[in-house]
């Protein structure tokens, strides 16, 4: 599932990547590539014009990936994701960020995913600076996970919050559902505001 909203913003310290056209191309061509393609992307256009016009002009032939359009959410929005979550078939669910991107084997990874015991996993992801990428160490705790680093059953308890932050506040919800850490997937975080990191 993408939430996708392509202007520029500035929400206190917070502010959006550069280039956003393109990381938002990069990201569903990243989707495409994978070498497990029995998957859908879900893009959620968040009352989105430009994330519209591409997919539409430029994707429409790709029919694993599919286009929601709603109306613009207040910033930090659980819904928009939500709609995503409601519109799922697949088994699995994980995430994509509009200015982040899949290594090729990130699904083939996560569909390792499969002890039904389970209802979530989470895992490590990679801090990928434009020319070099390093493993960053997640762990089930306030400030070290979140989308870039959980999946989970479709037909799971899992239900996004509002709010910067709504993804601890969604995990948190969780915690007490059984659950394990999967062996590093190729999920590519390549905005982090907070360390300059903006690839």
């Amino acid at each position: 599932i993408m939430a996708s909203y392509l202007e520029d913003y500035v929400s206190g310290p917070h502010k959006s990547a550069t280039n956003r056209d393109f990381k938002f191309r990069r990201a569903l061509d990243s989707f495409l590539n994978q070498t497990f393609n029995d998957a859908e992307l879900i893009v959620v256009s968040d009352g989105c014009k430009r994330t519209s016009d591409i997919i539409k002009n430029e994707y429409s032939q790709c029919y694993p990936i599919k286009l929601i359009e709603i109306p613009k959410q207040e910033m930090f929005s659980g819904n928009v994701r939500q709609t995503g979550l409601n519109n799922a078939k697949g088994e699995i669910i994980c995430y994509l960020d509009s200015d982040d991107y899949f290594g090729n084997n990130h699904l083939f990874i996560i569909n390792k995913f499969n002890n039904k015991e389970y209802e979530w996993c989470y895992y490590d992801d990679y801090l990928y600076n434009g020319q070099s990428s390093v493993i960053r160490p997640s762990k089930p705790e306030h400030g070290y996970i979140g989308t870039s680093g959980i999946c989970h059953r479709q037909n799971s308890s899992f239900k996004w919050e509002n709010g910067y932050g709504h993804d601890w506040r969604s995990i948190e919800k969780i915690i007490s559902k059984k659950y394990y850490k999967l062996e590093t997937p190729e999920y590519m975080v390549c905005h982090v505001h907070g360390l300059k990191i903006d690839a």
